[in-house]
C-alpha cells in the first residue's frame, strides 16, 4: 500500500519552505472524494537535508486514488507529531 504512493505521485512535487499540517489537511480535504477512506503520509530525508512528504489518498479496498508531494526544508511540529516516531502515517477520512 504505502509503496503505491512513492511510486504513483502523480503532478510533480511541490516546494515549499515549510510543510506544515495545515497544507496537508487542505490537500487531503480538497482530494478526498465519497469513496475515500484514509490519506497515508511518508516522510523521507533527502541526501541535501530536505525532506520530501508524499500523501496518497485510498479507497476502503486499499486503491491508491490520488497521490501528490511536497520537498521542503523542514515540517511543522504537528506534521511530526502525526508522524511520531515513524516516517509513515495514516489518517483516517
Amino acid at each position: 500500500m504505502w509503496w503505491q504512493i512513492a511510486t504513483a505521485v502523480i503532478g510533480g512535487i511541490l516546494v515549499a519552505a515549510i510543510v506544515n499540517w495545515n497544507t496537508i489537511q487542505s490537500w487531503i480535504q480538497s482530494h478526498r472524494t465519497p469513496s475515500s477512506a484514509y490519506a497515508g503520509l511518508i516522510k523521507q530525508r533527502l541526501a541535501s537535508g530536505k525532506y520530501r512528504v508524499v500523501g496518497g489518498i485510498f479507497n476502503q479496498g486499499g486503491q491508491l486514488e490520488t497521490s501528490g508531494s511536497w520537498e521542503t526544508d523542514s515540517i511543522d511540529d504537528e506534521l511530526q507529531r502525526r508522524f511520531g516516531f515513524s516516517d509513515e502515517a495514516r489518517i483516517q477520512l
